[in-house]
């Protein structure tokens, strides 16, 4: 049988079965079942419980952050309960009114919605913060404004926080889009950005074209004439940052651009042949723009210096001047550039075809030589014309040095005295001066000399300056200056106190610094043996011989020789002549049979003829026993400058012994044979020998060849004939 139910006490009922609570408290329920026919009664069941509020949960639905102006935003909020919810604002520039939330200013405003429950629910609430933020805008700008633009979508003045914009740059011609930048980057096109803010946003474009070059002159191909312009316009889609110009690889020149982008530089000169020039322009952006041209020039005259032979430092260094032309230069002046630190004394030869002309050199300026001459009513020969040969003292140098000699061509006529002014062109020349072998030989003829000794005294004295070089390459003493004991050095070997210096095995050059090789004789210089006593020398007695100088052209600054004389004569005196100054610096080397001077100063003596030394012999009576006996002077040579050591001829003198057996030689001539040679027989006594010599003037002589007198009655036989070195027309026989 089913059980009935009933409320004892409390908030409560029940209908049906169904218990339905109407408050909260404390409920009694009994359960009882009565009995019938069948069951008797049960006993009653009695539940006691507390009955209490139920717990509910209220849901906002968010509505995000929100743009200041955009009108009142409808809230929704629910309770689980079923109870209405209520709104309102906790903090925050906002306002409700029931479910409409609406905002008065920027700043975060939290709302809340509750129930605030009955009796049968507790109350229940949920908050919401919601940042408020007024309208945005977009700022799109374009770097440098240059290159481009950038179209918005969608346009607006302003923007909810929640709107997305697309951002699309489009390039100019000659651009390419780079890059975002701002509050938008990378590289992205189309790109989209959130309006949550204020957004700021650049687009860069990057330059992509070269700059335009238009080239105008000079034009390409062959020209006659040497002057030129630069001329052209460089236009670019942005900005011009340089434009060179450069010539045969060189380092580019700067072009200074006109408003419209022009250029122009005048008054240039193409150079004789072909000339590569080139254009650079370079925008900002680093785009470069390059073209290249070629302009031959083929000059009508060309003043060209040619090469000049390698000269040891001393020596000269010889230029030959040429001219090519059409035929049409009557008169030319130019300047010849060169370095004075190591060339000195210019000095120019004329040639013959210019030697008639009206010509003058200045050659005053160190460093310049400028020179001209002009024709009478005609012109040089056309074609390569030799014009002169320019000549330059190598001076010391501490290696081996290049020396360049440059032309500048000033102006030029034709025979009728109008001016060549165009289609003229210059080529430099170059020579080499390579340093001395031989320490102390300034003159370079690989030895020291009386020349050397002079130039000594003078770099000593400082009339001669003197480079940091020029210390090492004459301190002969090794005292680490120049001083007058280098000086001493150089005489003690020009008259062999002290051996010749020499830089090796070089036997010819040693045979040659040693007097012993075949020297070319300077017969404008003469020096004569004078016999002061006569020619007849007396056993005993006192016999004086003088060493003249009679013949000398230019300056005399030093002087040396070497006097050979016989065993029988004995020289008890000697001293220098009035020739030599007092404060020249005489130097003797006494030998058996011979006696050597040297005699310097540092500048020019006084006077270039004249009694240059004295010597006294006195004959024994070996001396006697001989006719005839022969005095030698050799090894003779002056200088003016030190670098002009001229040899001089040697000289004999024959003396006479009085009461002495005659040993001169006896000549029988043959007829001439008909190839033009002569036969002569001589005769001397036994062991005498004889030099056979010969000459072209009467003045110079040269020794042909030598014979040994083979006594009375043995006859020698010579033949002569012509000798390729001399151009013989007289003959002589000597005792040697």
């Amino acid at each position: 049988m089913p059980a009935g139910y009933r409320v004892v006490s409390g908030p409560g009922s029940i209908l049906g079965g169904q218990l339905s609570l109407t408050g909260v408290g404390a409920l009694v329920v009994v359960a009882e079942q009565p009995g019938d026919a069948n069951w008797l009664a049960a006993l009653p069941v009695t539940n006691r419980v507390t009955v209490g509020r139920g717990v509910q949960v209220v849901t906002f639905e968010p509505i995000g952050d929100q743009t200041l102006g955009a009108g009142p935003v409808t809230l929704v909020a629910r309770a689980s309960s079923g109870l209405p919810v209520t709104f309102s604002v906790i903090s925050g520039p906002a306002a409700v009114d029931n479910d409409r939330l609406a905002f008065s200013a920027e700043g975060v405003v939290t709302v809340r919605a509750i129930n605030p429950g009955s009796s049968l629910w507790l109350s229940a609430s949920a908050d919401q913060t919601i940042a408020v933020r007024k309208q945005t805008r977009l700022a799109v700008t374009v770097a440098g404004n240059l290159g481009g633009s950038v179209a918005v979508a969608p346009v607006k003045d302003q923007y909810l926080a929640t709107d997305t914009v697309t951002l699309t740059a489009t390039p100019a011609s000659g651009f390419a889009f780079s890059a975002w930048s701002g509050d938008l980057t990378g590289s992205a096109n189309p790109a989209s950005l959130s309006m949550a803010a204020n957004r700021s946003v650049v687009a860069t474009f990057k330059d992509i074209t070269p700059p335009s070059i238009i080239w105008e002159l000079p034009v390409a191909g062959t020209s006659g004439i040497e002057l030129f312009r630069l001329l052209g316009k460089v236009n670019d889609n942005s900005t011009v940052a340089t434009v060179l110009w450069s010539r045969d690889g060189g380092l580019g020149q700067p072009l200074t651009l006109g408003a419209d982008g022009s250029f122009k530089l005048e008054n240039l000169v193409l150079a004789s042949g072909t000339n590569r020039f080139a254009l650079v322009a370079r925008d900002a952006a680093g785009n470069e723009a390059r073209l290249e041209r070629e302009v031959v020039w083929m000059p009508q005259r060309i003043l060209r210096v040619a090469a000049a032979d390698s000269s040891q430092e001393g020596q000269r260094l010889v230029f030959p001047l040429e001219l090519t032309s059409p035929g049409d230069v009557a008169g030319l002046t130019f300047e010849l550039r060169y370095d004075p630190t190591f060339l000195a004394d210019p000095q120019i030869e004329w040639s013959a075809a210019v030697g008639q002309s009206v010509n003058n050199v200045n050659a005053t300026t160190p460093g310049k030589v400028a020179a001209t001459f002009s024709m009478a009513g005609s012109a040089l020969p056309g074609g390569i014309q030799r014009l002169a040969t320019v000549s330059f003292r190598g001076r010391s140098v501490p290696a081996a040095k290049t020396v360049d000699l440059e032309p500048r061509w000033v102006s030029a006529s034709s025979s009728t005295g109008a001016l060549l002014a165009n289609g003229n062109a210059v080529v430099t020349g170059s020579g080499r001066i390579v340093p001395r072998r031989i320490q102390g030989d300034n003159n370079a003829n690989q030895r020291i000399d009386i020349g050397d000794a002079v130039l000594i005294s003078r770099l000593q004295v400082e009339l001669e300056e003197v480079r940091p070089w020029d210390v090492a390459l004459n301190d002969l003493n090794g005292s680490g200056l120049i001083d007058n004991g280098d000086v001493v050095k150089a005489l003690r070997a020009v008259v062999g106190l002290d051996p010749q210096p020499t830089s090796g095995s070089e036997a010819k050059r040693l045979a040659n610094a040693l007097g012993l090789a075949k020297a070319q004789v300077n017969t404008n210089d003469a020096i004569i043996l004078e016999p002061i006593d006569g020619p007849v020398v007396t056993v005993g007695q006192p016999y004086r011989i003088a060493i003249r100088l009679n013949r000398v052209q230019g300056s005399l600054s030093g002087l040396r020789f070497t006097l050979n004389y016989p065993n029988g004569l004995s020289l008890t005196e000697k001293q220098v002549g009035a020739l030599v100054p007092g404060d020249a610096m005489p130097f003797w080397n006494d030998g058996t049979g011979k006696v050597s001077l040297a005699a310097i100063r540092s500048t020019p003596w006084p006077g270039s003829v004249g009694v240059a030394a004295v010597f006294t012999f006195v004959p024994d009576a070996a001396f006697g026993g001989q006719a005839e006996w022969p005095i030698r002077l050799d090894q003779a040579e002056i200088t003016g400058s030190g670098f002009d050591v001229r040899p001089l001829d040697p000289v004999t003198l024959t003396i006479r012994s009085q009461g002495g057996i005659d040993n001169r030689p006896s000549i029988t001539l043959a007829p001439p044979k008909p190839d033009g040679t002569l036969g002569l027989e001589i005769i001397a006594p036994q062991g005498t020998t004889i030099a056979v010599e010969a000459t072209s003037d009467l003045s110079a002589w040269t020794e042909t060849q030598r014979i040994t007198g083979q006594g009375s009655g043995n006859p020698v036989k010579v033949t002569l004939q012509a000798d390729p070195n001399v151009q013989a027309r007289f003959w002589r026989v000597r005792v040697r």
